[in-house]
């Protein structure tokens, strides 16, 4: 049975709703999310078998990931928060942002991933496997 969940911006201009089966939850210390999240990591709940449906007034902004392949990155069009990513070397992966979701406690990290990224003024879990770049079975691991 596929998991239900739902989320908001910061200002509620713009929600989604997304089914899917989750996989877990990462806290991503790549280049890319550190500067969409203004310097701190980035903590997403996976999905796959995903579908998804964003209303109000969405943005998306394309750039290439750590494979090259480009990312689809949604934010509300209004106060910016960024709510969801698609696409990459882990196109068969929806990320939802955690602080987004409408019941925040789905979240639970599993991994910090991209730890090659992070900054000496970040504090890594001891307690969660860390990956300098993505595990082992996803695209652009090391």
């Amino acid at each position: 049975m596929a998991d239900e969940l739902s989320g908001r911006c910061h200002c509620g201009a713009t929600s989604y709703t997304a089914t899917g089966d989750i996989v877990g939850g990462g806290i991503c210390f790549c280049s890319n999310c550190q500067g969409i999240g203004g310097g701190g990591p980035n903590y997403a709940l996976s999905l796959t078998n995903y579908m998804v449906s964003v209303k109000g007034e969405p943005k998306v902004y394309s750039h290439p990931g750590g494979t090259g392949e480009m990312i689809d990155k949604t934010f509300c069009a209004n106060c910016g928060v960024h709510l969801l990513a698609q696409g990459g070397g882990n196109s068969h992966l929806l990320r939802v942002k955690a602080g987004t979701l409408d019941d925040p406690n789905l979240y639970q990290p599993m991994a910090q991933l991209w730890t090659s990224d992070a900054r000496a003024w970040h504090t890594l879990n001891p307690d969660l496997p860390a990956f300098g770049r993505n595990p082992p079975g996803m695209a652009g691991e090391k």
